[in-house]
């Protein structure tokens, strides 16, 4: 028998006035997985009467994040590259 890790990587947006969520979990941090999750949030907007337009992705600047290759139709993206070490 073989005891090993297995790693994912989980992609998630909320809607904090509703607390509806869109979750994913992929299998790396890299462009390709990204661009998976953002094809298929736009899908679920769609499904769920959600405007693309009215939708903000907030980002924390990791290099598939910053890449430029990723297509996020018309969802509106703020990318936070800091973040407050709390320790």
């Amino acid at each position: 028998m073989n005891i090993g890790y297995e790693y994912g990587y989980l992609y998630v947006a909320l809607n904090p006035s509703s607390g509806r969520a869109f979750g994913l979990i992929l299998p790396s941090m890299t462009v390709e997985s990204l661009s998976i999750f953002a094809e298929e949030f736009r899908g679920w907007l769609g499904e769920n009467g959600e405007a693309e337009a009215e939708t903000v992705l907030i980002l924390d600047g990791a290099g598939s994040h910053r890449s430029g290759k990723v297509s996020y139709g018309g969802i509106a993206k703020l990318d936070f590259i800091h973040f407050l070490k709390t320790f």
